[in-house]
């Protein structure tokens, strides 16, 4: 647990009196009382947030940077006068008389420059990087093939920035279905799966790619979802077999190109024993019946 940090135990931040605060009264004032306050006064904008701790508290600018890298270098808070370099007040006294010498002083001023900005990359690091979690990606010696029943050998958990949609247990995806292949090492996530409601009924059917009329596919038709089916045959023989509609379908997938379309669906066996007589010989129409 991150220990507390009062401003006022940071080396060389005065306290001054009632009729002359000094920097931590000034601070104190405006409800910044520790370093975790002054960081979330800062913000996630941290140039910004600055110079707005800076103009609302009346302290300097080069203070508050000087509190920030004091707590991004540790074991600030203790009173050490020996180690001078803890001292942030020092740091930004010294960092200004640079400046203003820099031209006597360009070798020191470029070196105390490119350190600030190495301790103020490490501080964006640890307080705005990404966060990270414990979430599910493809096994290094997997990959997830369209359709095919996720097992618990494809994939594993692994420490990564989060994202969203992922997953964060392997239970959660075991036996769940993907719309399309995911490689190894990917982020598995909800949109690349069927829908949960739909993973019991995926078991036991058969995938098909059947061709379709392309104007039955109505622009508001969703995949991973229920459809029906309408196999019409072409010929008009009398021996002809009647239209058959099938109600219990699962649409998988959509595909579409120089007039032609054709669907992915999931068929049931009976389903399957159904169309078998009517598939090559049948134009097939999509329609989505209302919820």
């Amino acid at each position: 647990m991150r220990a507390v940090r009062k401003i006022v135990d940071f080396n060389g931040v005065s306290r001054g009196t009632a009729a002359a605060p000094g920097e931590a009264d000034k601070l104190k004032q405006k409800g910044v009382k520790t370093i975790d306050d002054l960081w979330r006064c800062v913000g996630v904008n941290f140039d910004k947030g600055i110079d707005t701790v800076a103009t609302e508290t009346a302290v300097d600018r080069e203070l508050v940077y000087a509190l920030l890298i004091a707590d991004g270098l540790g074991d600030s808070r203790h009173r050490v006068e020996a180690k001078p370099w803890l001292n942030p007040v020092r740091w930004w006294i010294a960092l200004k008389r640079l400046w203003y010498g820099r031209e006597r002083h360009w070798l020191e001023a470029s070196l105390a420059i490119a350190t600030i900005l190495l301790v103020m990359l490490a501080i964006r690091a640890r307080y705005l990087g990404p966060k990270m979690a414990q979430q599910v990606v493809v096994a290094p010696s997997a990959r997830l093939l369209p359709f095919k029943s996720i097992t618990d050998k494809n994939v594993i958990l692994k420490s990564i920035p989060e994202e969203k949609g992922a997953f964060t247990a392997v239970e959660k995806v075991v036996g769940r279905y993907p719309r399309r292949e995911v490689g190894q090492g990917t982020t598995v996530l909800e949109e690349q799966l069927v829908a949960e409601d739909l993973t019991g009924a995926m078991r036991e059917r058969r995938v098909l790619t059947l061709p379709v009329n392309p104007g039955s596919l109505s622009s508001t038709l969703t995949t991973s979802a229920r459809v029906w089916l309408l196999l019409s045959p072409r010929a008009a023989a009398e021996k002809a077999p009647p239209p058959v509609v099938l109600k219990d379908v699962i649409l998988l997938s959509v595909n579409k190109q120089a007039g032609a379309a054709s669907v992915e669906v999931a068929v049931t066996e009976d389903g399957l024993k159904v169309m078998e007589p009517l598939l090559g010989g049948s134009e097939i129409f999509v329609f989505q019946p209302a919820e």
